[in-house]
């Protein structure tokens, strides 16, 4: 059975939110900031997932040209619980299009703070 979108009052802010960490997220795939500036935002596993793929596929930053960069041209959120934001995104870079697909939870820290993280990524 597939989850059903929450609404919340908090929808914009939430969705806001998103597609800054998707900015900062689409920038990294790109090789234009470092992916070490993600893993406080990502689940151990998921940012162990990122910097492996990232290495394979290991490319040199390209020097920014005026409206070249990686940008989200759109994002979607779906609340699946209180807790959990399933967003997916299209990216463009370099005239090509691509999808983006996150998912974040809502987690306590150490300290006591309930702060985002990323627990899914995939991308194509």
């Amino acid at each position: 059975m597939l989850p059903v979108p929450i609404e919340r009052n908090d929808a914009q802010v939430i969705r806001e939110r998103a597609a800054r960490f998707m900015q900062a997220l689409v920038e990294v795939l790109a090789g234009v900031r470092p992916a070490r500036q993600m893993a406080a935002w990502m689940a151990p596993d998921v940012y162990a997932q990122l910097t492996s793929r990232l290495a394979v596929h290991a490319r040199v930053p390209l020097r920014a040209r005026s409206g070249s960069g990686p940008r989200i041209v759109s994002v979607h959120v779906a609340m699946v619980s209180d807790e959990a934001a399933e967003i997916a995104g299209r990216m463009v870079h370099r005239g090509r299009s691509r999808a983006v697909a996150v998912r974040l939870e809502l987690q306590t820290t150490h300290r006591g703070d309930k702060v985002w993280r990323c627990t899914a990524l995939a991308w194509a």
